[in-house]
């Protein structure tokens, strides 16, 4: 299954900054701090990736900060 999502294909270090991000994502107060920090993941990664390390983001969210970017 984490080969089919590519997250076999991720180095390390940027399955840890994703991990770093979704803290930071999930302890945001506001969706401004929260877009900010999801447009800065939808660079690294996929929304499939992304929904790991965030449980129930949804696409429009994605979408939104993705935009954002």
């Amino acid at each position: 299954m984490n080969k089919g999502l590519g997250l076999d294909e991720l180095p390390q270090t940027e399955k840890l900054y994703l991990e770093a991000l979704a803290k930071a994502y999930n302890n945001a107060l506001s969706w401004d701090t929260q877009r900010l920090v999801l447009s800065i993941m939808s660079g690294v990664a996929s929304y499939n990736v992304i929904s790991m390390y965030i449980p129930g983001l949804t696409k429009y969210r994605y979408t939104v900060a993705n935009l954002h970017r």
